[in-house]
Parts: C-alpha cells; sequence; structure tokens
C-alpha cells in the first residue's frame, strides 16, 4: 500500500524511533514502528 501523504523529513524519523523506543521500554504501548510514510504504535492489552 503507498502513502499518498507527505514524507516525515528523516531528522523527525530519528526523533521519533527514540521516543517510540521509550514507549515501548516504558510498557506504554508494545509495539510502534516509525517510518518516513508511517507511524504505528500498538496499546497494551489491558487498556
Amino acid at each position: 500500500m503507498s502513502c499518498s501523504g507527505p514524507a516525515i523529513p528523516d531528522e523527525a524519523v530519528t526523533i521519533l524511533q527514540s521516543a517510540a523506543e521509550a514507549l515501548v521500554l516504558a510498557d506504554t504501548v508494545t509495539q510502534a514502528n516509525i517510518a518516513p510514510e508511517y507511524i504505528s504504535m500498538w496499546a497494551i492489552e489491558s487498556e
């Protein structure tokens, strides 16, 4: 599936990846993926 919206700049992807890793380590989300065309996160099942 392709994205029709704007891409996330490389610098922002780097920052968002660090934030996503911190959320996973803190058990705030179970999984997070950051790429230039998308951001996805999965909530903790108990929420």
